[in-house]
């Protein structure tokens, strides 16, 4: 009864929060959908030095020499599209600055046949907000 009083009494509030909650359950399931496995940086690095996963930065070229992981390899998204030299058999990481741009490469390498998919959930936002380092240049 007293849920039922607040509902009433502060609408605006109850149809933000549910607002939000779809917001978060379409931002999941586009995920999900996408094809590519979200790795989290701590992931990321397993993936990295234990399965000598195949790390593709997809950022801008000035971005990437700011600051990338140590072992990715600058890429834009159409170049690792048309790359025919990527392995089938290694882990594939994907990285972009925030996580948006990713999955929806991830969803089309899955396509192409890649079976381990992965792309850095947060971005290289994410992997500096986890404390980790990047190294500079080329």
């Amino acid at each position: 009864m007293q849920l039922l009083e607040f509902m009433t009494n502060h609408w605006p509030l109850v149809a933000a929060f549910v607002i939000l909650l779809l917001l978060l359950i379409f931002s999941e399931m586009r995920a999900r959908m996408s094809g590519a496995q979200k790795a989290t940086p701590h992931q990321a690095t397993l993936l990295i030095n234990k399965e000598d996963a195949q790390v593709f930065d997809l950022r801008d070229e000035l971005a990437y020499k700011k600051g990338h992981i140590i072992s990715a390899k600058h890429m834009l998204p159409a170049q690792v599209r048309a790359d025919t030299k990527l392995s089938m058999d290694k882990p594939i990481l994907l990285v972009c600055q925030s996580g948006y741009q990713s999955p929806a490469l991830g969803r089309e390498l899955r396509k192409k046949g890649f079976k381990h998919v992965y792309y850095l959930a947060g971005g290289i936002d994410n992997w500096l907000g986890s404390g980790l380092l990047l190294t500079k240049g080329k």
